[in-house]
């Protein structure tokens, strides 16, 4: 199933949340979830998670976890409290992990417990 909008297919959906892979936290189970439904509507999925690997400040890097059968992209966790206000005000790393798929192949943008 795509959404047609002036005759484009549009078929990516990214997901975005606080959710650690491969299945760190009970979000990332839940992300998976879902991710597999819509695969399952004939989406294709972007998932967009933390790491606690990263250091602050680092830019999205793209994830291979075996278990996780989607294009996977993960941000730093936040490590202090301005970390955390931009985490909860911008969506910088959002825009940066979008720009790398198609813009007019993008249905949807989900941003499960993502406040920005």
């Amino acid at each position: 199933m795509t959404t047609r909008i002036e005759g484009l297919a549009r078929d990516i959906v990214v997901y975005v949340g606080a959710f650690e892979f491969p299945a760190g936290n009970a979000a990332a189970q839940r992300a998976l979830a879902n991710a597999l439904m819509l695969r399952g509507l004939g989406y294709r999925v972007v998932l967009m998670g933390l790491s606690r690997q990263m250091s602050p400040g680092q830019p999205p890097r793209r994830a291979d976890h075996a278990e996780v059968p989607f294009d996977c992209w993960e941000t730093a966790f936040p490590g202090g409290m301005l970390d955390w206000f931009r985490r909860i005000t911008t969506i910088g790393e959002v825009r940066q992990v979008v720009g790398h798929y198609p813009s007019d192949q993008i249905a949807a943008v989900i941003a499960y417990d993502y406040p920005a």
